[in-house]
């Protein structure tokens, strides 16, 4: 059964964070994403759901959040989903779906880590992590692994 598969992230864009104290753009935020693929098939995405987990200051996990709830649709194998952090208009790059989930504020958690994970009707579908402060850019999955490292490691895994 086809189903949607973590590939890549950039939990830690390069650049700056913030504009100032407090305040990202919403280009800052939009170079903030995580990428999923639709594997074994045409997947129907329709009550997919991509999750983050959150965490206490002292960076307990303390449960997780929906970030999105896909209502219908369906991504050809190989065709991928890009969630972009911030606004922008919804469309077709190549093979790439970008979306936007409007948020104000970063949501991939650097300091402790985080974990993406696909679920359909309460059933985990996929999930991959990466380790506390990952360095400025891609992170991709190591074949055969739920890790999420970067680019240039990864082919030494």
């Amino acid at each position: 059964m086809a189903r949607l598969y973590v590939v890549q992230a950039q939990p830690n864009p390069p650049g700056r964070d913030t504009v100032s104290p407090g305040r990202a753009t919403n280009d800052q935020l939009n170079r903030e994403w995580v990428e999923l693929e639709a594997i074994e098939g045409n997947r129907d995405v329709a009550g997919d759901e991509v999750l983050q987990l959150t965490f206490s200051p002292r960076c307990e996990v303390t449960g997780s959040d929906v970030l999105i709830k896909f209502g219908s649709g369906t991504l050809n194998q190989g065709n991928r989903i890009r969630l972009h952090t911030g606004s922008g208009t919804a469309g077709w790059e190549g093979n790439i779906f970008h979306m936007y989930l409007g948020r104000g504020w970063y949501i991939w958690n650097n300091r402790c880590g985080d974990r993406v994970t696909t679920r359909n009707a309460g059933t985990i579908q996929d999930s991959a992590g990466y380790a506390p402060n990952p360095p400025e850019g891609v992170l991709v999955r190591v074949a055969g692994t739920d890790r999420l490292v970067p680019a240039h490691l990864a082919a030494y895994r």
